[in-house]
């Protein structure tokens, strides 16, 4: 019976993978490339060449929180703190020192030997302008809602003071959600945003639905670790990424699905790095949709979902399952936490009782080929409880877009607490002042939000854990989200490619660490 399933998928997604195809005219932006190769290896320029599965929406670190835009984000900008990626510890970046004077004010002092992009000085100011920037955005100001207001001290001191104590406030500020830009650049271009860091690379070219190009900075302040250029070209298709790496159009596949790990691990010419870390894939229903916003629609739909069909299916068995939206590394994970056992009998009870007992169309919004995958087990599986699952793929911008008008009725997403601490998943996905951004869903519980806001106050570590296991038992009695499963994250390279690992705090690849080995 497993065996027929995943061929039935498997004949589903090769049908399906044309619409897939983008035909979306490339946008160009920022300065044109000319006669950069892919795949060069290690016997020609310095460049590795990333394949990813979904283009980024916009150039602007604040405008949106989407995996490649935060990895990518992070090669261009710095923040005045850093978390390590392969440990989760936190320490200084640009922040030479800092220090607690009240419960609601932090001094920092930040370095004095830093220059952006295009070579104007790092000052307070900056650090200033960039965290309430990103407390007016849209799609960061959840992250750094704990902040009132700054003050520039001198030219290398700044103060934070925040609207009450907050014991996150060190992790927030590792996130790109807190990258430092250039006052005077950001403002003199306007609304036609250019990428301009600290970092360790220099942002050349974006073409929609087809690359985005980097280039070290080698009057970085830091150290410097990675390749002299790095591509990152946007591949949908899992098949066309393997096939490029393999014959080398590319250097490294930051999306490796499950099925092809074993295959992978048998060419000599690539290495597979596997790992699990704290990413949450969950189903989204709509809290404003008539039909979704529905509780008893959304328990039915929890009951008729066999989640070990998911670790089978769609992972080739390179999971588990998920009943927390909280990740093992994660502070306040329940480890007990209840899930909706899978009962068909108790779903169509419950469609029944919520008024649909022919059931109903249901449109799954996908952005890729996993995505299309995931759907199509959801599909079989709520087919048993009569509810016709209809499957829309559109790329990453159009979804974002479509989340903010509240049109999406059910997506697939998936979310890790990059900064580790619970605060960053929850109030990012839950929270509901973050309806339309994060909150793709529009849920809104005022007694979730009031547990979010509460707990980053309290110093004592039980006490914020009784409030996130509370937060846990909330989503699950509202079905606020469906977690799913935790899956095995795997990156195949070149064999020749070093400085690749899988982040145990999420997904958010240092490519920066990138580099061809001597």
């Amino acid at each position: 019976m497993k065996k027929a399933k995943k061929f039935m998928v498997f004949i589903l997604v090769l049908v399906m993978s044309i619409n897939l195809i983008s035909c979306t005219p490339a946008k160009k932006t920022g300065v044109e490339s000319e006669g950069l190769e892919q795949g060069n290896g290690n016997g020609g320029e310095d460049i590795i060449t990333i394949a990813a599965s979904m283009d980024i929406a916009t150039l602007d670190p604040y405008a949106q929180n989407a995996t490649l835009q935060n990895a990518l984000d992070n090669c261009i900008y710095n923040t005045l703190m850093f978390m390590d990626p392969a440990t989760g510890e936190v320490s200084k970046e640009l922040a030479t020192s800092y220090e607690q004077i009240s419960d609601i004010e932090w001094v920092f002092t930040i370095r004095d030997d830093v220059k952006f992009h295009n070579g104007e000085p790092l000052t307070a100011s900056d650090v200033k302008f960039s965290i309430e920037r990103s407390m007016a955005s849209q799609g960061m100001a959840s992250k750094v809602s704990m902040v009132d207001h700054l003050e520039v001290i001198d030219d290398h001191t700044v103060k934070f003071v925040l609207k009450y104590p907050c014991v996150t406030l060190l992790n927030t500020l590792t996130f790109c959600a807190t990258a430092i830009l250039n006052e005077e650049f950001v403002t003199s271009n306007g609304d036609n945003y250019v990428p301009n860091g600290t970092g360790p690379y220099k942002f050349r070219e974006w073409k929609t639905g087809e690359h985005v190009i980097l280039d070290r900075n080698d009057d970085y302040w830091g150290e410097l670790h990675g390749a002299k250029t790095l591509k990152i070209v946007v591949m949908s298709e899992d098949t066309s990424r393997n096939i490029a790496l393999e014959v080398g159009d590319i250097d490294v596949n930051i999306n490796v699905a499950a099925v092809d790990f074993e295959r992978i691990e048998k060419n000599d010419k690539l290495t597979l790095h596997k790992g699990i870390n704290n990413k949450i894939d969950y189903l989204g229903l709509s809290h404003k949709d008539p039909i979704t916003s529905n509780l008893k629609v959304r328990k039915a739909i929890a009951y008729a979902i066999n989640k070990q069909d998911y670790i089978d299916v769609v992972l080739e068995g390179y999971g588990e399952i998920a009943n927390s939206f909280l990740g093992k590394n994660s502070e306040g994970f329940n480890a007990n936490q209840k899930g909706y056992p899978y009962d068909l009998d108790k779903a169509k009870e419950l469609i029944a009782e919520a008024g649909y007992p022919g059931g109903f169309d249901l449109t799954i919004t996908a952005r890729s080929d996993r995505d299309n995958l995931i759907a199509q087990v959801l599909q079989g599986q709520l087919q048993e409880i009569g509810i016709n699952v209809m499957i829309e793929i559109v790329e990453n911008a159009v979804f974002f877009d479509k989340c903010a008008a509240s049109t999406v009725q059910a997506s697939f997403g998936n979310w890790a607490a990059t900064t580790s601490d619970a605060d960053n998943p929850l109030r990012g996905v839950l929270y509901g002042p973050n309806g339309g951004t994060n909150n793709r869903t529009w849920y809104n519980n005022p007694e979730l939000d009031d547990l979010l806001d509460t707990a980053i106050t309290k110093s004592d570590a039980e006490e914020r854990k009784g409030m996130y296991y509370r937060i846990q038992e909330i989503i699950y009695e509202d079905v606020a989200i469906i977690p799913l499963f935790v899956e095995e994250t795997g990156i195949s390279a070149n064999s020749n490619v070093g400085g690749i690992y899988v982040p145990v705090i999420g997904d958010i690849m240092p490519y920066y660490y990138y580099h061809w080995k001597n």
